[in-house]
């Protein structure tokens, strides 16, 4: 019997994102919204929790 071939393959993690909640104040194009409160509050702790976990990224896609 062969024995397979065991090759280290990198560990990949997928990690998905919403943007934070936005305001909709009137006449702000959708692009330039500010952030909401609660996204205000949610943001910085989506981000601490990136770098708390020592998550890293080779690559980022937004849209």
């Amino acid at each position: 019997m062969e024995h397979a071939l065991e090759i280290a393959l990198p560990l990949r993690r997928l990690v998905v994102l919403r943007h934070a909640k936005s305001a909709w104040p009137e006449g702000v194009p959708d692009y330039d919204r500010p952030l909401g409160p609660r996204g205000l509050r949610d943001a910085p702790a989506a981000g601490r929790r990136l770098v708390d976990g020592r998550r890293t990224a080779t690559a980022f896609s937004m849209s």
